[in-house]
């Protein structure tokens, strides 16, 4: 599947239901994303399947107060930055990137490193919708590590942590995003393609995609958005909206 700005727009009104107030405003991540399609060109979203077993792929989100990303701003660069220092301390280029969590801004996180590097999007994520704190997604359950993570700020600070566990990860990950002003970027829990598979959510992106639509046509049609987002995620509203 290919993103387009349509598409882009409706992924985000999509996370930010999914996040249901958690990872960020998604209004600057499009922005950016917007910004690399009119640069570099469109997205390539590509389902786990279509990935080859010895493939590195990327999880990435951005870490701190969603709220201080409303005020301060995103140089554009901390994806790639983080990317790059990744495939340094993998000896090995990356081959595609997934968002770590659908939910908000996060959502969006890892397109502009996709048109940035010419690497597709895996139409998947860590859980599904927003977390409060990284271990707590899906790769942390299945005994993954976060290590090696690099986190980015907008200041061009970069650090690289190495934990024997994830919790501890967190812990470390979320002090430097306070010391660097609140917010930075993430890239953590690097994966294998068999990985990916085996254990992401799948269909987290292309979901979020349907979900921003289905509101979005309702709108426009003045329909009711709660059926139509019932119709988008394959169930049905057991009480009448009136």
């Amino acid at each position: 599947m290919r993103i387009d700005r349509a598409a882009l727009a409706d992924l985000a009104r999509g996370a930010a239901f999914l996040g249901s107030g958690g990872g960020g405003d998604p209004y600057y991540g499009l922005l950016l994303a917007e910004a690399a399609i009119a640069r570099c060109g469109g997205f390539d979203l590509i389902a786990p399947a279509d990935l080859a077993d010895d493939a590195l792929v990327a999880p990435c989100g951005w870490i701190g107060a969603p709220t201080v990303s409303v005020e301060k701003l995103p140089n554009g660069g901390e994806t790639v930055a983080g990317l790059r220092r990744l495939e340094a301390l993998m000896g090995r280029r990356i081959d595609a990137v997934l968002p770590v969590e659908i939910g908000g801004g996060n959502g969006l996180a890892p397109f502009v490193a996709a048109a940035e590097l010419g690497v597709p999007v895996v139409d998947c994520d860590g859980m599904g919708r927003a977390f409060p704190e990284s271990q707590m997604v899906i790769f942390n359950i299945r005994g993954l590590s976060a290590c090696p993570s690099v986190l980015t700020a907008a200041c061009g600070s970069l650090a690289v942590i190495e934990t024997d566990n994830n919790l501890t990860h967190e812990r470390v990950a979320r002090g430097l995003s306070v010391a660097l002003g609140g917010i930075a970027h993430m890239v953590e829990y690097p994966l294998t393609g068999a990985q990916a598979r085996q254990h992401s959510i799948p269909g987290s992106v292309s979901t979020a995609i349907a979900i921003g639509k289905a509101i979005r046509t309702a709108r426009t049609e003045r329909r009711d958005p709660f059926q139509a987002l019932a119709a988008a995620l394959g169930t049905r509203a057991s009480i009448p909206i009136a």
